[in-house]
C-alpha cells in the first residue's frame, strides 16, 4: 500500500510521462512528501547520490543508480540525467518506511 502512494507521486511527479523524473520534477516530488522545499545544494547533493550512491548516504544509504547511468554513452543526456522509480524508491524510502530500511 505505502509503495502504491510512493509510486502514484511518482507518476504525479513525472510531468513529461517519460516514467523518470528530473531534478525539478524530485524537489516538487520531496515536497509533496515533507511540505518543505530543498534548497539548491540539498537538491544537488540528494541527486549526487542518486547518481553516486556510494559516494553518499540519505538515510543509511542505498545502492540505487539513475536511470541510464548503466547505459554508459549510449543514452541521450536527457535519460542519463533522469531517475526511474527504483532509483526514486531508492531516496525516499528509507525516510518512509524506516523500519524496512536495512
Amino acid at each position: 500500500e505505502q509503495r502504491a502512494e510512493v509510486r502514484a507521486l511518482f507518476d504525479a511527479s513525472d510531468t513529461l510521462g517519460r516514467g523518470t523524473i528530473d531534478r525539478i520534477e524530485l524537489r516538487e516530488a520531496v515536497h509533496k512528501l515533507s511540505s518543505r522545499w530543498m534548497s539548491d545544494e540539498e537538491l544537488e547533493a540528494v541527486w549526487a547520490t542518486a547518481k553516486h550512491p556510494l559516494a553518499g548516504a540519505i538515510g543509511g544509504g542505498g545502492r540505487g543508480s539513475a536511470r541510464g547511468s548503466a547505459e554508459g554513452a549510449s543514452g541521450s543526456e536527457e535519460e542519463r540525467d533522469a531517475l526511474d522509480f527504483e532509483s526514486f524508491l531508492l531516496l525516499v524510502g528509507p525516510q518512509l518506511f524506516p523500519s524496512q530500511a536495512a
